[in-house]
């Protein structure tokens, strides 16, 4: 387990599978920054328009404008 930790604080890790989608890796990338000024807070990842074209259509009642 240590070794894990030790390679996520380098931020190095496998590379994302091909079955995945460029979508999904998209999102991944962004929250696997290392620099935490850099890394997107929930909040950003909420708004960030791939985790929302995704989360409108399973969740559209807490996704919407009203």
């Amino acid at each position: 387990m240590q070794g894990l930790y030790k390679k996520i604080m380098k931020g190095v890790y496998p590379d994302i599978p091909q079955h995945f989608s460029d979508e999904l890796k998209t999102i991944l990338e962004a929250v696997l920054v290392v620099n935490t000024k850099k890394r997107l807070s929930c909040s950003e990842i909420m708004e960030h328009p791939v985790f929302k074209r995704r989360a409108m259509k399973y969740y559209p009642e807490i996704f919407t404008d009203n």
